[in-house]
């Protein structure tokens, strides 16, 4: 799997499989060849290779730092 992660703060945002043709630019985020217009570009993000992807997984609930997986404290939900 790959994730899109906030390069400032870690936090996962998206899940892609690795099936998935993903591309991330300074332009913006495809999946697919759709355009994901959600304002996500290489100044900000950075497209990352997870594993062990927690189960109850969704964007911005967790933190991805160097292959560890914890709760994100900002989350709310």
């Amino acid at each position: 799997m790959r994730s899109v992660i906030e390069k400032n703060t870690n936090v996962s945002v998206h899940l892609m499989n690795d099936d998935q043709t993903v591309t991330l630019t300074a332009e913006g985020l495809t999946c697919d060849d759709l355009p994901l217009n959600d304002g996500y570009t290489t100044e900000w993000y950075e497209l990352v290779d997870v594993e062990n992807v927690p189960g109850d997984w969704r964007g911005r609930k967790y933190v991805y730092n160097a292959g560890e997986w914890t709760p994100n404290p900002a989350d709310t939900e």
